[in-house]
């Protein structure tokens, strides 16, 4: 077996996990601070990877503290990427400041893992728990569950220039199972700091648990690939994703770090209304957007703002224009609907759509030129999440950005205190909201807008939140 919990648990763990994993060191051409946000162990993981990945000898590597108080809102919701972006941005008194006079370009960063099993989050037991409710606990959890999602969001504050990004990564994976007498074998060789160490209780690079992993993100045990997939679901697991080399790539990166600061922040809406999870006289400091990975492709999620209205509403044209699920508009017949679609997301209607005063969301997905290539906007209308546009590039179909875009309009919108959210499904769009769980309310008009005198058809449809 190669990694094994108690060869991650020696002095060396770190740097021997570090170097498993594949890849020539990179060098950081303009961040000479790397101040790293976390526990003592967790640092230590995130310090080797680092250290690793990087070149990092004219890099200064320190520890920081956070002034966030993270255990008063454990058990709150939390978007994806909210809770490190808080340990690393919020500034009190005497906490975090923008440096931009600060003589040395400087990244704080911060991880956050999770657990997941059928959408239900495993939480660790901060204060304590004892072999006996541990043990009773696994039993029931593997009796039911064979499917886990560890999920890691990571958070980079780039301080001189006031810039944060976020990346979230989600991997799943697959376990056989695992019998009674394994779970009391397992538990009774933890100490109680391990049994509080991670969520539920898992270590997952335990020789029980590990053996039982059968399938990591669709590989399977017998896959000579595998060994290497464990490598990573561990480092993840650990707060040390292969993303996080990405995420820190793009906070050195004068192009990524411009193009972010060209919208509005990802947060912008909970910062306006005062729902940021933070104490009396605290802020979030920085501009934050999301860096989002498609394979070799980098993506920047941000809040939409005026610079990007026009590429919002040429990316609408070129889908009415050119994609198969609005080839119906451009049926014989059609020409006066199809002209009223593309007036109805011109630059100014499309300014009017992102600058309402309801507005929850006004999502913009950029590639690493700079260019629209998707965009979603929801409005707040009490409890009820309004989902007014999603559009995608139709050069990017299948690599799931409007899946992504949904979704994180629905957490913003779950943040926000809305219990569901309705959408109108037009083209041939019904079959995509239905994957996503929406269910049909039945077909009806719109007649706003452009669309007052000859109304326009679409599906209404809804998702509990």
């Amino acid at each position: 077996m190669g990694v094994t919990l108690e060869r991650l648990s020696k002095l060396d763990g770190p740097n021997y996990l570090a170097s498993l994993i594949q890849g020539q060191p990179k060098r950081l051409c303009g961040i000479r601070k790397l101040e790293i946000v976390a526990s003592t162990r967790k640092a230590d993981f995130i310090s080797a990877r680092l250290n690793h990945s990087f070149e990092l000898e004219k890099s200064e590597v320190t520890r920081g503290t956070s002034s966030w108080d993270e255990d008063r809102y454990k058990g709150i919701y939390i978007v994806d990427g909210l809770s490190p972006a808080l340990k690393v941005g919020v500034a009190d008194g005497g906490g975090v400041t923008a440096e931009k006079s600060e003589e040395k370009p400087s990244v704080r960063v911060a991880t956050d893992v999770s657990l997941l099993t059928d959408d239900k989050t495993i939480h660790r037991h901060h204060s304590g728990i004892s072999k006996e409710r541990l043990e009773e606990e696994l039993i029931s959890l593997f009796t039911s569950q064979r499917d886990f999602v560890t999920k890691t969001s990571i958070a980079g504050l780039r301080k001189d220039r006031n810039i944060g990004l976020t990346a979230n990564i989600q991997t799943g994976f697959c376990v056989s199972e695992i019998t009674p007498a394994e779970i009391h074998e397992y538990v009774g060789t933890l100490s109680d700091e391990q049994r509080s160490r991670s969520p539920g209780g898992l270590l997952w690079p335990h020789e029980i648990l590990q053996k039982h992993i059968v399938e990591i993100g669709g590989i399977s045990h017998d896959d000579p690939r595998f060994e290497e997939k464990k490598i990573e679901l561990f480092s993840t697991l650990l707060g040390i994703p292969r993303e996080m080399n990405t995420l820190l790539s793009a906070l050195d990166s004068d192009v990524v770090l411009g193009i972010a600061s060209t919208g509005g922040s990802l947060f912008e809406y909970f910062e306006k209304n005062g729902m940021l999870p933070l104490n009396e006289n605290q802020k979030l400091m920085g501009k934050w957007a999301e860096v989002v990975m498609r394979g070799d492709e980098l993506y920047i999620l941000c809040n939409a703002s005026p610079n990007q209205y026009v590429g919002m509403s040429e990316l609408a044209k070129d889908n009415f224009l050119n994609a198969d699920n609005y080839r119906y508009l451009r049926e014989v017949g059609n020409e006066e609907e199809l002209d009223k679609y593309i007036k109805a997301n011109s630059p100014v209607e499309t300014a009017d759509l992102c600058e309402r005063e309801n507005n929850l969301c006004n999502l913009v997905l950029m590639d690493a030129n700079g260019v629209v290539v998707g965009y979603r906007v929801v409005r707040k209308e009490n409890e009820k999440a309004d989902g007014r546009r999603i559009h995608t590039s139709r050069h990017h179909a299948g690599e799931g950005l409007g899946s992504l875009m949904l979704t994180r309009s629905e957490q913003e919108a779950k943040q926000a205190g809305c219990t569901h959210m309705e959408v109108h499904a037009t083209g041939e769009s019904a079959p995509f909201f239905q994957k996503q769980g929406f269910v049909g309310l039945g077909k009806t008009e719109n007649t706003r807008g452009v669309f007052k005198d000859k109304p326009s058809g679409y599906y209404l449809m809804r998702k509990e939140l």
